[in-house]
């Protein structure tokens, strides 16, 4: 096992609100304080941000699985969608230093799907608050520094990521 996120989401995130969701997640991975690369990208290892999809990992070891947010959801074989209409996705990272991306990058998705997306963690709402390991801040301090908001979120008794308000 691992440190791990789960989202269920919808299968297809309308453009305008991707849009959203993409520049909001490029803000975040320009300001994040460690190198992350896109795993399918050798000669650049940048991480993929585009109208498809965000993929992105840890390198040289400080990465573990790599997170993947497609727009539009692809069924794999044999899966189906659950009975509220949202797919299942998780990234498992070990609580190495991405992973601080990849918290802040749900937190994000939560923020412009609102209902339309659960979100859920190992993690506890210490883990995503202050400080997470290190002097490294937690995603919700993160995103507040860099996006504005984050603080008015919370990691709930069920492990799942919900608004405070």
């Amino acid at each position: 096992m691992g440190y791990t996120h789960y989202w269920y989401r919808p299968e297809t995130i309308e453009l305008p609100t991707w849009k959203l969701v993409l520049a909001d997640i490029t803000k975040l991975v320009e300001a994040f304080p460690d190198t992350v690369v896109w795993a399918g990208n050798i000669e650049t290892m940048r991480p993929e941000l585009s109208e498809d999809m965000v993929e992105l990992n840890g390198p040289d070891g400080k990465g573990y699985e790599p997170f993947r947010l497609t727009r539009v959801r692809l069924a794999k074989q044999g899966e189906r969608v659950k009975d509220d209409g949202l797919w299942f996705d998780f990234c498992k990272t070990d609580r190495r230093p991405y992973d601080l991306l990849v918290a802040a990058s749900l937190l994000v998705l939560k923020r412009h799907l609102g209902k339309g997306v659960r979100v859920m963690t190992d993690g506890k709402d210490s883990d995503w608050s202050t400080t997470g390991t290190g002097n490294t801040p937690g995603p919700k301090t993160f995103c507040q520094k860099v996006l504005g908001y984050g603080f008015d979120y919370i990691v709930d008794g069920h492990s799942e990521l919900t608004t405070n308000k």
